[in-house]
């Protein structure tokens, strides 16, 4: 029996669902499951309450993302936010990369 979701994109790109889900993961945003094409990386953007606006241990929102796809096969960018305290942050792999994503944009 074979688990693998494979889809094909627009484009007749194929792609393995299963395979993405399994190396980067995959995450749940309004009743719908993105699945990361590569490991999420900090966005080093400026919005309110980002690192910039915190004081040495003050609260501030760390912001991930990773390009992926939706369960079509569509191109998106997933997104994740975290709380951190600023000079005691917590090591990203030590983050809780399993709850639901914040924010998904289509691409």
């Amino acid at each position: 029996m074979n688990d693998n979701k494979i889809i094909t994109t627009e484009d007749g790109e194929e792609i393995n669902l299963s395979a993405l889900e399994r190396e980067f993961g995959s995450y749940d945003f309004e009743g719908h499951t993105y699945y990361a094409a590569r490991q999420m990386e900090l966005t080093n953007r400026l919005f309110d309450g980002c690192y910039n606006d915190a004081e040495e241990g003050e609260e501030y929102i760390s912001e991930y993302s990773a390009p992926g796809y939706d369960e079509n096969g569509n191109p998106v960018e997933i997104f994740m936010t975290f709380t951190q305290v600023k000079g005691e942050e917590i090591d990203p792999e030590n983050l809780n990369w399993f709850q639901d994503s914040d924010r998904v944009e289509a691409l």
